[in-house]
């Protein structure tokens, strides 16, 4: 109702002043792509978005404040008091707005004193934590997103990784399991249970759970190499070396795959040799 009864008021008098409707229908005509009819990403707002928008509010701004002073008596004083204030205003909110840039951490404290109830800036500040190495700190806040949404599978599968790096590995697997459990295609968390499988030493369990992280991601070289070198463990050499060689299909420059391809191919071989003398 506001935009409409603006748009009237802009129509009624255009031909008076004609900046005032080409301020406002630049602005309300931009920001029309912005308002989120169609939502993208999964912030609430974004005011990136209102960039190009504002230019027709300035326009108003820039051409009406002349015209409205235009009779002033002490229009210039009034302009350069007015200016001096203004900039010394963004002068002190952009020194505080920009003390908030300083990290990641930094970063998201700000969004926790301003937002309430935000299981992204947790989950994110537990990730900044994490490739800190301040693995308990990180968990805190992985705690914290999860308990706004005990469906969070990102906050699970980051958890999980703390806890493997902490040696935790029985709270990991479980962390990873509940992650899967309520996002059923979250190919990193199976990846993820794999390589716990593996350092346990159960490489029919790890080679599960990496079928299912290339069944939703069959781009993944890692899941392929790991899920080799598990199938080499259990010498299944022919499905090893069908992984190895995805490996390097899908990445030609994965050093890994190629010297875990080499090193089996070279092992098999020497068996091969000693087998006939």
């Amino acid at each position: 109702m506001l935009l409409v009864a603006v748009t009237i008021l802009v129509l009624y008098t255009a031909k008076r002043f004609q900046y005032l409707a080409v301020g406002w229908f630049w602005y309300a005509g931009t920001l029309v792509p912005v308002i989120g009819l169609i939502q993208v990403g999964s912030q609430a707002r974004a005011d990136r978005y209102t960039y190009i928008p504002l230019i027709g509010l300035f326009i108003i701004v820039a051409w009406g404040i002349p015209q409205l002073l235009k009779q002033w008596r002490h229009r210039k004083e009034v302009l350069i008091i007015s200016s001096a204030l203004i900039l010394s205003c963004l002068f002190i909110m952009t020194r505080t707005q920009v003390g908030s840039w300083q990290n990641s951490i930094t970063l998201f404290d700000q969004a926790l004193k301003v937002t309430a109830r935000n299981v992204f800036a947790y989950n994110n500040r537990g990730e900044a934590y994490y490739s800190l190495g301040n693995y308990q700190r990180a968990i805190e806040d992985f705690d914290k997103a999860i308990a706004i949404d005990p469906k969070f599978a990102q906050a699970y599968n980051n958890r999980g990784n703390a806890y493997v790096q902490l040696g935790n590995n029985k709270q990991a697997i479980d962390d990873y399991d509940k992650a899967v459990k309520f996002d059923p295609g979250y190919a990193e968390s199976y990846f993820n249970l794999g390589n716990v499988y593996m350092s346990l030493g159960n490489q029919r369990q790890a080679i599960e759970n990496y079928d299912k992280a290339v069944e939703f991601n069959p781009n993944d070289a890692s899941a392929y190499l790991n899920r080799g070198a598990a199938h080499a463990i259990l010498r299944n050499y022919r499905q090893a070396l069908e992984d190895f060689d995805k490996a390097i299909e899908i990445n030609p420059n994965y050093a890994r795959a190629y010297d875990n391809r080499g090193i089996f191919t070279w092992s098999l071989a020497t068996a091969d040799r000693q087998l006939k003398t």
